[in-house]
């Protein structure tokens, strides 16, 4: 099966989706099925919204600025292989 063609609502092919869903609408897509000849049309949609505070992770720091350099950041880990950050 292949996933040729995406669209985003209003888009010519989603309009009576449009009216059907709203705002609830996120895109819609055609996918084809090479060997029965077939064209299946699917919808994404927004069923559920509600308010987000994304948790702190063990271990993870707030960032801090430096007062003598904005570039660098307290607590920030060197790449893999280079040498620890000095100050």
């Amino acid at each position: 099966m292949s996933n040729l063609v995406t669209l985003r609502p209003g888009a010519r092919g989603t309009i009576r989706l449009v009216h059907e869903y709203g705002d609830k609408l996120i895109c819609v897509r055609y996918r084809y099925k090479q060997d029965t000849r077939t064209r299946i049309k699917t919808v994404e949609l927004v069923v559920d919204e509600r308010p987000w505070t994304p948790r702190r992770l063990k271990g993870q720091r707030r960032w801090r600025y430096l007062e003598q350099d904005d570039s660098l950041i307290e607590g920030a880990r060197p790449a893999s292989g280079a040498e620890s950050v000095q100050r």
